[in-house]
């Protein structure tokens, strides 16, 4: 895919903001191996843990993360930014996942040697930080 092909398509790049809006946000993990289960934490501004996501057990690779906005207790969160961090095992032994952000693409840029995408807020990343095209 060319970089100018991104411009207004959503992209998961390395980052661990989630953007909750109407009830609805999309981020991601990559998972350098496979793991027997998976704990995600979804915190607000203070840090404070609002919504924790058990995934289970998952393949290597890019694992898209959706969220309706409700908290642990069911009740609609705010719209807003929120953090996520997440945590998998695999052969009895924890390690902490590599989270990712959603935002859309919103130009391009080219850079010395390589090629910027605009991801908004997220900023500026080389087309080959982009792991999943949304």
């Amino acid at each position: 895919m060319s970089a100018a092909s991104m411009i207004g398509r959503g992209a998961l790049v390395p980052g661990s903001s989630m953007e909750l809006n109407d009830g609805k946000a999309v981020a991601g993990l990559d998972l350098t191996q496979g793991a027997d289960s998976v704990q995600v934490l979804i915190k607000d501004g203070a840090n404070n843990v609002v919504k924790t996501l058990q995934l289970g057990a998952q393949k290597p690779g890019v694992v898209p993360l959706a969220w309706d906005g409700l908290n642990d207790a069911g009740d609609a969160s705010p719209d807003g930014s929120y953090k996520i961090s997440a945590e998998f095992v695999a052969a009895g032994k924890a390690a902490p996942a590599t989270t990712l952000s959603f935002g859309m693409v919103a130009g391009v840029a080219p850079g010395a040697g390589t090629t910027k995408l605009d991801v908004g807020k997220l900023g500026a990343f080389n087309l080959s930080d982009v792991k999943q095209v949304l």
